[in-house]
């Protein structure tokens, strides 16, 4: 099962040349299900200063930073920020200048000067600031999406011409969405107690602080992409269950997930979401899996959902008939180098393109 690990953070100095400096970053504390031993909050050995300044002052010099909208570096910013941070949220988990995808056990989600060659599970922004189409398009790394400029967001009936995406809040994903502050949005996160395990009862206590979502993560954040060793994602065949992975994304792009937008039987609508992989016809050869054995070795490239998260036997296997199609079946949350943030290119297929719908559609393949 995934271990989960506490993240600790290189302390900062002004006396460290800029060039050389690795970035502290917020504790990120992703939640697991309850099963699982949890180590989610700051232990005691770490150092509040990792994180905060009590004066935004040391040696005369400011201690919070901002950064550069060309994305070289870091400018020092006078103003205080709130909660006595030093940096924002995408400050905290972006590595300007190298492809490291995580420092000092801190996971990096924007790597502005190259997409990385290991990119963690959600993907990577960097590929957003290559092409609007390839990713969330969130404030600080990018302008508005102008492909939807008033017009609605994708599978919803409300004008993306309103807010910006954000990373926590009204407009973001994590933490509590019902506040408009993305700091707000993220209190008694970071610091919560969650040895108790994973409910889902708060964002504190949500897997990767997706409020309400269950999950248990991998402690690498998939950065090694081994069946071995990864994220466990929450399943269900109703679309009212509000644990899963599909009715978090639902919660703005409702009719790709919903009974209505998406059909309930073939002809499909769109493609279906929320529903077991059949255990019959191409399906049951899922990646390369015998037939009629019950299982097949788990695809990073085309994941499935569990509906039951407590009763995994084994990690490195799917079971068609049992196992579940999800939105991130087919993509990543944060930035793809694919269109539509697709984990393959199945723009190009065939032909310089790969054909991750070979994964499910065996026949096809």
């Amino acid at each position: 099962m995934a271990k989960r690990v506490v993240m600790s953070t290189i302390q900062r100095t002004k006396r460290i040349p800029m060039k050389t400096l690795l970035y502290s970053a917020v504790v990120i504390l992703l939640a697991v299900a309850a099963s699982i031993p949890s180590q989610a909050r700051i232990s005691k050995d770490e150092k509040c200063s990792t994180c905060h300044t009590m004066h935004n002052s040391q040696a005369g010099q400011p201690m919070a930073q901002t950064l550069k909208s060309d994305f070289s570096g870091w400018n020092n910013d006078t103003t205080p920020n709130p909660s006595l941070l030093m940096y924002s949220c995408v400050g905290c988990h972006t590595n300007v200048g190298s492809d490291a995808t995580i420092i000092n056990d801190v996971p990096i989600v924007f790597n502005p000067s190259a997409g990385p060659d290991n990119p963690l599970a959600g993907g990577n922004f960097y590929y957003v600031t290559q092409n609007q189409a390839n990713g969330h398009n969130v404030t600080v790394i990018t302008s508005a999406d102008t492909n939807f400029s008033g017009k609605n967001i994708p599978g919803s009936t409300t004008s993306y011409s309103g807010n910006q995406v954000t990373c926590a809040g009204q407009y973001g994903c994590h933490g509590n969405r019902s506040e408009s502050d993305q700091l707000d949005a993220m209190k008694k996160t970071h610091h919560k107690d969650d040895t108790g395990g994973i409910t889902g009862a708060s964002a504190a206590l949500s897997y990767r602080f997706l409020n309400g979502i269950l999950g248990t993560e991998d402690s690498d954040w998939e950065q090694d992409n081994t069946k071995n060793s990864h994220n466990q994602y929450k399943g269900g065949t109703n679309f009212t269950t509000t644990s899963t992975m599909s009715y978090f994304c639902a919660q703005c792009h409702g009719n790709f997930h919903s009974d209505s937008g998406t059909g309930t039987a073939s002809p499909w609508l769109r493609h279906p979401t929320d529903i077991v992989l059949p255990s019959v016809g191409e399906y049951q050869f899922y990646n390369g899996g015998l037939g009629g054995t019950g299982a097949a070795d788990y695809s990073m490239i085309a994941p499935l959902a569990r509906p039951n998260l407590t009763t995994i036997t084994d990690p490195t296997k799917i079971n068609p008939g049992t196992d579940i199609v999800m939105c991130l079946s087919c993509h990543r949350v944060h930035g793809s180098p694919n269109y539509k943030i697709l984990r393959w290119n199945y723009k190009d297929w065939p032909g310089s393109g790969s054909n991750g719908c070979g994964i499910c559609h065996t026949s096809k393949n």
